[in-house]
């Protein structure tokens, strides 16, 4: 987590403490040395992103996030199905 557990916020003359709400992991997947997984696990359940290589990569995101009453906790979906939006303001940073 980016804060400690009993991690407090001050400003302007009050203190808050900062409630940790997810725990974040990186990773590889298993076998492919140059993949990178990064995402967090909140109420059980995890959301980030696969990167198998330059080609490949996934996003994963919970059902919940959506309303949905889908039969499962998660969509997984490769980035080349979802269309970016192409103007300026919302370009993708590398």
């Amino acid at each position: 987590s980016a804060f400690l557990s009993d991690a407090t916020v001050e400003f302007d003359d009050e203190t808050t403490k900062v409630e940790r709400a997810a725990d974040v992991y990186k990773g590889i997947v298993e076998g492919e040395s140059s993949s990178h997984v990064f995402g967090s696990i909140h109420d059980g359940i995890f959301e980030g992103r696969v990167r198998i290589d330059n080609e490949r990569e996934f996003w994963i995101e919970s059902s919940f996030r959506y309303n949905s009453t889908a039969p499962f906790h998660s969509f997984i979906y490769a980035r080349e199905e979802v269309e970016m939006p192409q103007n300026e303001e919302h370009k993708e940073k590398r």
